[in-house]
């Protein structure tokens, strides 16, 4: 997470927010943006997995499209 937002909390400090915030009666959700094929989509899973842990009621992503002219 460090390399692709520098400035940002790290996860296990998000999940923590979504926690408290979740204890206090608030409903939260996680928006994961943006995924990037074959750079962090793999970690969609686990991301998805541990919010919920955390207690998000709900989950969605971005995916990144690039056009065909990029690799």
């Amino acid at each position: 997470a460090r390399l692709m937002e520098p400035r940002t909390p790290q996860p296990k400090l998000r999940l923590e927010a979504i926690s408290e915030l979740r204890d206090c009666g608030v409903p939260v959700g996680v928006l994961v943006a943006p995924v990037i094929p074959g750079l962090t989509d793999y970690e969609m899973p686990e991301i998805i997995k541990k919010s919920f842990e955390a207690g998000a009621l709900y989950a969605g992503y971005v995916m990144l499209r690039l056009p065909f002219g990029i690799k």
